[in-house]
């Protein structure tokens, strides 16, 4: 055993890339394709969802953008809570709860019956779809070596901007489906609609953008592998004093990787100092 003063950061950068980060990776990446697709479902079928709500409204354009913007309200709170929570209860912790959270919440506007209700529970959603961002941000940053921890992060946020892809080639043709995918769930809806030279029309559509919702709940079995097969990070540990099971993590780590056993000291684990609050006077 050294008996050297050594920090997190250190023995993650000396341990570099390994099994251990490509697995951290690709938890990440799949937590923030799924926060993608439940993020953008909403605009891919959001004039399908206006249709069924607002029928006899031939431009339904202000309720278009209402139902974005409920999600988006849900995802700036849960954004500027997420980090913190992750701080006191712990990255691993959080971001099961946050993945569980949106897959849960989005369940219930697949049966939505009106406006309001679905406007609820899509701000409700927003807050966990907001809330991962910054703790899988903080995980890559606990997780991957300093000098290679640029590239995994661009890399792994980049999952959002898949699952933004993925909703669109999923929603499209599935609320553009002219019989009902799920006979029950997907009622006929009779509505109104304007045509390119200004006519207002009646039309039909089946309402299976439904099923685009009940597919945006698979996050809730995703929590469960998270819950399973994702690690506290040591940075973590360390941060909230529990000195050794930080050691005990980057032992496992280093074990995982390099297949020695290297005990580390909690005596000699120095944990950088918070910032000190200033105060300012004027």
């Amino acid at each position: 055993m050294d008996k050297k003063e050594f920090t997190v950061s250190e023995v993650i950068d000396s341990i570099g890339i390994s099994g251990h980060t490509w697995l951290v990776f690709v938890l990440l990446i799949f937590a923030m394709i799924f926060d993608g697709y439940d993020f953008m479902i909403v605009n891919t079928t959001n004039l399908f969802v206006a249709h069924t709500f607002w029928p006899n409204e031939a431009n339904p354009g202000a309720l278009m953008g209402s139902l974005t913007t409920w999600g988006l309200l849900g995802m700036v709170i849960g954004g500027a809570i997420g980090g913190i929570l992750s701080d006191k209860y712990g990255r691993k912790t959080m971001l099961t709860i946050a993945v569980i959270f949106y897959g849960l919440f989005t369940l219930p506007q697949a049966f939505a019956n009106d406006l309001v209700f679905f406007a609820v529970f899509r701000m409700i959603a927003g807050l966990g779809v907001g809330c991962c961002i910054p703790i899988v941000t903080t995980i890559f940053s606990e997780s991957i070596p300093s000098k290679n921890r640029g590239v995994f992060i661009t890399f792994g946020m980049a999952g959002m901007v898949a699952g933004w892809v993925l909703a669109g080639l999923i929603g499209n043709p599935i609320s553009n489906a002219t019989e009902p995918i799920i006979p029950g769930l997907c009622e006929l809806v009779e509505y109104v609609e304007t045509t390119p030279t200004g006519e207002v029309v009646s039309n039909t559509m089946y309402a299976n953008w439904r099923l685009c919702y009940l597919i945006g709940a698979l996050p809730v079995i995703y929590g469960i592998v998270l819950f399973f097969c994702l690690h506290e990070t040591p940075h973590w540990y360390a941060n909230s004093g529990q000195l050794e099971k930080a050691c005990e993590r980057l032992t496992q780590i280093e074990m995982a990787t390099r297949h020695t056993e290297h005990a580390y000291d909690p005596k000699y684990l120095v944990v950088p100092p918070k910032p000190a609050k200033t105060s300012v006077t004027v």
